[in-house]
């Protein structure tokens, strides 16, 4: 309980002044817009409570449009108050009482409806815009997470891999050699360059498949895995790549099974104990 109280104590100081600086900016513009609204006031030489249009509704406008539902009823109440700052207007002549609240009344009740009724659709823009933006922030952790994962998968696969081939005693006259019989068997292969993986091009009368259908298809038909280039990012599609880590029977016995499937057929001795032995798993 201590250390997780100690560990979200400076994350809690960030969000603190976020909450201080937003509070301030805040304050800093409602003073800029009404200060600035009353001094264009004396500047148009507007005296009194009744002129048309009246200054006041653009800080009302704009601070309900901006901030929502909060800041709107406050610019609606301060604007209020500003109105009759230098005192109610006189009645006019013939004018009861009932007539004379409803008209130094009119604007203060309008800044408020306009407050209510805007502030409230603005404050569900901005609630649903936070929305989005969490759930963004939360895909873009996710997706972060997956790819140090898979990175984490591919680098363990390598090292194994690794010692497979290590454990298989090739040589690079056997890893030349592989190339050279994927060559033969209709797949131009390129020789990896010190490496155990070679990268090869998924032949052209395959290569609608993309690389993922490819490798699976070679799996099925020939019993042979590769690895889809696409798993490599998008540079990577097009490929697959072939890890020559196998003892040099087993990588004989995998040429012969690729040259069978890009023949058409799929009648080699190895496929042939691999689909029994698929028939019987089934049954």
């Amino acid at each position: 309980m201590k250390e997780s109280a100690v560990a979200d104590a400076p994350a809690a100081v960030p969000d603190r002044r976020g909450r201080m600086f937003a509070s301030s900016r805040l304050v800093l513009e409602f003073a800029l817009l009404f200060i600035g609204t009353m001094a264009a006031k004396e500047l148009l030489g507007i005296t009194g409570a009744v002129s048309y249009p009246n200054l006041l509704w653009l800080p009302v406008a704009v601070l309900t449009l901006q901030n929502g539902l909060g800041s709107a009823l406050a610019a609606a109440i301060i604007a209020s108050g500003l109105q009759y700052v230098s005192g109610l207007p006189p009645e006019l002549l013939g004018e009861d009482v009932y007539s004379y609240i409803a008209r130094i009344a009119a604007e203060p009740i309008a800044w408020t409806g306009f407050a209510l009724i805007f502030g409230h659709i603005r404050s569900r823009q901005i609630a649903h815009a936070a929305e989005l933006q969490a759930q963004l922030a939360e895909r873009t952790e996710q997706c972060a997470a997956v790819a140090e994962l898979c990175d984490d998968l591919r680098r363990r696969l390598e090292a194994l891999e690794r010692q497979i081939a290590a454990a298989g005693q090739l040589t690079d006259a056997d890893v030349a050699q592989a190339t050279i019989e994927l060559h033969q068997a209709g797949w131009d292969v390129p020789p990896p360059a010190g490496t155990m993986f070679a990268w090869a091009p998924i032949p052209a009368e395959f290569r609608g498949l993309g690389s993922l259908a490819f490798s699976k298809l070679l799996l099925e038909r020939a019993n042979v895995a590769v690895s889809p280039g696409a798993g490599f990012g998008e540079y990577g599609e097009g490929f697959v790549r072939i890890a020559l880590v196998e003892n040099r029977q087993r990588l004989r016995q995998a040429s012969r099974n690729i040259k069978a499937f890009l023949a058409g057929r799929n009648d080699t001795p190895e496929l042939r104990r691999a689909a029994a032995r698929a028939a019987a798993a089934a049954q």
